[in-house]
């Protein structure tokens, strides 16, 4: 992936911090390649919404742990605006998706560090 840009999904996030049994290795290789800047990562506050309302299920200090190192971490932050909010609503139609439709209609055009 070096040299790319790269959206980094809630769910790598979560395999980390629950250690999930079969991808835990392959997304903290993802985590460390971020932190290392090996590529430009790509994140939104949906994502990190989604972060916190996940592990909350499990911990609410697990949830803020992870939260707060979500946003530690060098993301340039996609703003979700109404331009995105119909891209979303066409990527939902054709596909059938919920959130991920908001995920893949954020561009890096609109990010922020």
């Amino acid at each position: 992936m070096r040299g790319r840009q790269v959206h980094i999904d809630t769910n790598g996030f979560v395999y980390v911090a629950v250690k999930h049994p079969e991808l835990y290795e392959a997304c903290r290789k993802v985590l460390e390649g971020l932190v290392n800047e090996e590529y430009a990562g790509y994140g939104s506050h949906l994502a990190l919404f989604e972060l916190f309302g996940s592990l909350s299920k499990i911990s609410a200090e697990a949830a803020y742990e992870a939260a707060t190192a979500y946003l530690d971490l060098p993301l340039h932050i996609l703003h979700i605006g109404r331009d995105t909010l119909v891209l979303a609503r066409d990527v939902a139609r054709l596909s059938r998706t919920t959130y991920d439709a908001v995920h893949a209609a954020s561009r890096p055009g609109t990010a922020s560090r």
